[in-house]
């Protein structure tokens, strides 16, 4: 019975480190990250059910302890308490992204592969290469366009750019870390056909490689955008300043990169995206975790630098040891390149086939008769208690991609439903309540803009759907209140409003106030804000905060074309002329918008009349000018006392 277990335990390692890299799930809005997260979860918990069993049958517990114990524990002790301690939405550290539980499952899964002897960690190698393999082939043959004309595959597998470790970049460094393994495979083996196949297997991995490498390079369609190192660093340093010991927290470095990337930034041409990994992994995990994960951290390069006086570089055995080689490989890829689920599991399985262990197996006295069950009774029930509120997360996770394909499909009402299950099945995820938010929010605003005369009783479901719309904007900010972008979600909500809601237009500049301090070099949060006093004829105010938003970003023609409308409801026309022309240097002189700013300085000069001056030029997408908007809605609604804005930390 004990080796029929220990063999089950060893293929469900075996089945987990193959499927790491190639598991793929289309059920799932992350097709490629979530499924990998499930998998490394039911693979460690099935194991730790496995391990359980055989404690109380055997009496026994076996445990292997490495010179690479230390640092693992102590960079998982960082992610735990951040998780604890910083965390607001603890669903984002430990689902998705789940940075936590990748971290943790990685760990576990570090300590289960040391308990195998050296052939097994031999068997271990083989696996590996065997998922290279299947991933490089699957890749080449996305690539050459066989995988598009199979008709019953999913959609993600016909296109060419098809990564089934989650991208490019992460393709290429997981095939570049294996070439070394693939060598000691070959080299250690004797038998001429395995070495045959050995070697063809590692001239498609290499061809693989190549081809990720060549489709990644700069101007290519599947470069990969990435922050420069002076922002990820400072957005690091900035983060241990504030938060020293925990940090940002684990999954939240979208929070931290929001405020405190540094104002340089806008004057890249990437200033518009947002990132939430930083330039490297290490940076990134110090970032979330702190003090703690950069002193785990460090204690992990020292004993992996430690393992550079085992090989000879000069000489083929660099080869016969090819797994060290290769945790080399993917420790300097991880301080270049940020990592996902794939890379960062594989860097753990790597460390555990470099660790030097030492067995030890603990035997039960008689008399001790009761702690198997202390240590296997709470385990078995606290992977049950994963397993029961799992199935919910997942549930809705899968409720949420068919919500959004009913969207795609413009179904609005299976959309409305869909996302409403989700929500129930877990209320924890920020996602579901932003998007039901704006879901409430579209239909409303169709409804009160039919052009015909509105009904009692649509006025009464426009009222329920834009309350809905506030209640879920809220609870986007209940669950994770550093993040600016659930505050701008809530001020869209209340700005959206405003034609037909009293009350809506405070609560409006009081979430974009809070979602500027939590994103405070954002031009475009200040353009909205500026435009909301605008609309409300407060001029002195919108100058303000439009004046901050051209300080953010000189370079922006739309901060500057904002700033001169305000200037013109001023009657200050030589400072709108002065902004106007800033517009017009800035902006393309063959483009739409170059004559849509020449027309308004024309404008501008003449001075017009005040019963012209107030209204609006056509415009480009671009160069968007503040609006002043009508109630849709008369009288107006008037909102409950519970549609005010959450208070702000």
């Amino acid at each position: 019975m004990n080796n029929s277990l220990e063999r089950l335990e060893r293929y469900i390692l075996y089945i987990v480190v193959f499927l790491l890299p190639v598991f793929v799930l289309s059920a799932f809005v992350d097709s490629f990250g979530l499924p990998k997260l499930l998998l490394l979860a039911l693979g460690v918990t099935l194991i730790l059910v496995v391990k359980a069993v055989r404690l109380l049958i055997d009496k026994k517990m076996e445990i292997s302890v490495s010179n690479f114990d230390i640092p693992l524990l102590v960079i998982l002790i960082g992610y735990v308490v951040s998780s604890i301690f910083t965390v607001n939405n603890k669903m984002e550290a430990f689902f998705l992204p789940g940075s936590a539980s990748i971290v943790i499952g990685s760990v576990l899964l570090y300590f289960f592969l040391n308990n195998l002897n050296f052939s097994q960690k031999n068997g271990v190698k083989v696996i590996l290469f065997a998922s290279s393999l299947t991933v490089a082939l699957t890749s080449v043959l996305a690539m050459s366009g066989v995988l598009g004309n199979v008709s019953f595959l999913k959609t993600f597998f016909i296109g060419k750019n098809l990564s089934l470790p989650g991208g490019g970049i992460p393709q290429a460094i997981f095939l570049a870390a294996m070439l070394p393994i693939s060598a000691e495979l070959i080299i250690n083996t004797k038998d001429f056909a395995k070495r045959v196949f050995l070697g063809t297997g590692a001239v498609i991995v290499t061809l693989s490689l190549v081809l990720c490498v060549v489709a990644a390079l700069p101007g290519k369609p599947d470069t990969v955008i990435l922050p420069d190192f002076r922002t990820s660093f400072a957005v690091t340093l900035d983060t241990l300043k504030e938060s020293p010991i925990f940090g940002a927290g684990a999954g939240n470095y979208l929070s931290a990169f929001n405020k405190f990337r540094p104002v340089s930034y806008n004057a890249t041409n990437i200033w518009q995206v947002r990132f939430s990994t930083a330039s490297n992994y290490y940076f990134t995990a110090v970032t979330e975790t702190g003090l703690i994960g950069l002193a785990g951290i460090v204690l992990l390069l020292v004993a992996i630098i430690g393992l550079a006086r085992k090989v000879r570089f000069n000489s083929l055995q660099v080869f016969k040891e090819g797994h060290i080689l290769s945790l080399f490989v993917l420790t300097v890829a991880l301080g270049l390149f940020p990592a996902n689920i794939t890379l960062i599991s594989l860097f753990f399985v790597f460390i555990s086939l470099c660790a030097s262990t030492r067995r030890n197996e603990i035997t039960i006295p008689a008399n001790l008769s009761a702690v198997p069950y202390l240590i296997a009774v709470p385990v078995l029930g606290l992977v049950s208690a994963f397993y029961f509120f799992s199935y919910s997360a997942v549930s809705a996770e899968h409720l949420y991609r068919k919500s959004l394909e009913s969207l795609n499909n413009n179904n609005a009402k299976e959309t409305y439903d869909l996302m409403r299950q989700a929500i129930t099945l877990n209320p924890y995820v920020d996602r579901y309540h932003a998007s039901y938010a704006q879901v409430n929010m579209a239909i409303a605003q169709s409804m009160a803009q039919q052009g015909e005369e509105i009904s009692d009783a649509d006025r009464e479901t426009i009222a329920t759907l834009i309350q809905q719309a506030i209640r879920e904007g809220k609870n986007t900010v209940f669950l994770n209140p550093t993040r600016s972008n659930n505050w701008e979600l809530l001020a869209n909500v209340y700005q959206a409003i405003m034609p037909f809601a009293q009350g809506a237009d405070q609560f409006t500049l009081q979430t974009y106030a809070q979602a500027i301090s939590l994103d405070p070099i954002n031009p475009g949060l200040r353009i909205a804000l500026g435009g909301v006093y605008y609309n409300l004829g407060q001029y002195d105010s919108a100058v303000d905060v439009f004046k901050l938003a051209v300080a953010a970003k000189p370079d922006y023609p739309n901060s500057h074309y904002n700033l001169s409308a305000a200037y013109r409801e001023k009657k200050e026309y030589d400072n709108a002329i002065a902004e106007m022309n800033a517009v017009l240097s800035l902006v393309e002189k063959d483009s739409q918008d170059y004559k849509t700013a020449e027309t308004e300085l024309e404008n501008l000069k003449a001075k017009r009349p005040a019963t012209q001056k107030t209204q609006q030029v056509q415009t480009s997408e671009n160069l968007t000018p503040p609006v002043k908007e009508e109630p849709a809605i008369t009288p107006p609604l008037e909102l409950p006392e519970e549609a005010t804005p959450p208070a702000s930390e």
